[in-house]
């Protein structure tokens, strides 16, 4: 396959639909409409998914991203945060009908989707990543989030 090729299917709303809802399994609550905005960046984005797919329980913004108060692997997130607004709210409207979401004040968790399921390795690596994005998050408030990345416009 091309990379033209499997960009354009990252870029497919119908896919991303997919990985939103396992952001929100990971975060075990309702997920602020802000805070979704950052997970295409995140898990789209090769190095910080790489760094996500090696994450654990126990990991953290610090161990993961932020090393001597220096940004690590998610150089451009306030561009990406900007490039990817259309596509998340174009996926959370398709998670929303193919009900794996619902959404009215926060994004809520339809059933309980699992990355250890997916037998495509590849796409369970987008998976996993949103899983483990949602588990560090949750330990934040949203604004406290925006705050350590350096995203300033929401």
């Amino acid at each position: 396959m091309s990379s033209e090729y499997i960009k354009s299917l990252s870029l497919n709303p119908f896919f991303c639909s997919k990985i939103i809802p396992h952001f929100v399994q990971g975060y075990g609550k309702d997920v602020e409409l802000p805070l979704a905005y950052l997970i295409l960046p995140y898990v789209l984005y090769e190095p910080s998914r790489n760094v996500l797919r090696n994450a654990n329980a126990k990991s953290s913004i610090y161990s993961l991203f932020i090393d001597n108060n220096k940004l690590l692997n998610i150089a451009g997130i306030e561009k990406r945060y900007e490039i990817y607004k259309n596509l998340t709210n174009q996926s959370i409207i398709v998670a929303c009908n193919e009900n794996l979401l619902e959404f009215e004040q926060k994004l809520k968790l339809v059933g309980s989707p699992k990355y250890q399921n997916t037998k495509n390795l590849q796409i369970r690596e987008y998976y996993k990543a949103a899983y483990y994005l949602g588990r560090i998050f949750s330990d934040y408030r949203p604004f406290d989030i925006f705050l350590k990345i350096g995203v300033k416009e929401v």
